[in-house]
């Protein structure tokens, strides 16, 4: 199971988001600002979070759990 290297943390934040938004849970930061989900501009935190591969980093308005994506 891909689980089973994960963070209990990181799983565990990512059960709650899946719960509440019965769809996609980790997106991509799209054009390096905004969340790949929702679409709206993200903070300068979670894009810092994200780029530095941070494996819990989320966007605030959406609750979703970022990654920054290799060209």
């Amino acid at each position: 199971m891909l689980a089973s290297g994960l963070d209990e943390g990181v799983l565990g934040k990512y059960r709650r988001i899946m719960a509440s938004k019965k769809d996609v849970t980790v997106v991509p930061v799209v054009h390096g600002t905004n969340c790949g989900g929702c679409h709206m501009k993200l903070t300068a935190g979670s894009a810092i979070s994200a780029k530095a591969g941070n494996m819990g980093a989320t966007f605030e308005n959406s609750g979703r759990l970022l990654f920054w994506p290799v060209n």
